[in-house]
């Protein structure tokens, strides 16, 4: 350790290393500290702004709850996330938001996911959207139905398993 005798002169103002309650910092030195690998800084390389991966998203179920819960969990990865129960009311809002994805609940009393589906496939502005179909049916019964959809998730859909599927997409 140093001594009085040997240290620079400090800076006016700035305390000497070898003064008593100093720390290291102050004095112009700096300690090597110990951090958790889990908060080391992410590498360039691997860094993703959000905004180059944001997608605008349409939520359709006939629970509202569900479509509360998918558009909160896609707005805070970062999402532009619109949800409606109104299934005749989809292509209106797919074509209003320019959207990227659908998520749609298969089976809906006044239009099922299926016929949303092929109501967009055969619009020529919202035939290249992505869709995502959702339902408690067996992923079998919904593709007799329709089945020019991207991903299937069986219901329940946990939040963090729909939005592994968006981001996969």
């Amino acid at each position: 350790m140093a001594t009085k005798d040997h240290d620079p002169p400090a800076a006016p103002g700035r305390p000497r290393a070898s003064d008593p309650g100093t720390p290291a910092s102050a004095a112009g030195y700096s300690l090597p500290v110990y951090r958790h690998p889990s908060l080391a800084p992410v590498p360039a390389h691997e860094r993703v702004l959000k905004t180059a991966a944001v997608k605008k998203i349409i939520v359709v179920d006939d629970e509202p709850d569900q479509v509360d819960l998918a558009v909160m969990a896609l707005e805070a990865a970062g999402h532009e996330a619109h949800g409606t129960t109104d299934s005749p009311a989809t292509l209106g809002l797919v074509l209003k938001h320019v959207a990227d994805l659908l998520v749609v609940d298969f089976m809906m009393p006044k239009m099922s996911g299926g016929e949303v589906g092929r109501m967009l496939r055969a619009h020529p502005t919202a035939r290249q959207i992505k869709i995502v179909m959702m339902s408690g049916t067996p992923e079998e019964d919904v593709r007799a139905d329709f089945d020019k959809f991207e991903v299937f998730l069986q219901k329940p859909v946990h939040p963090d398993r729909l939005l592994r599927t968006v981001e996969d997409l």
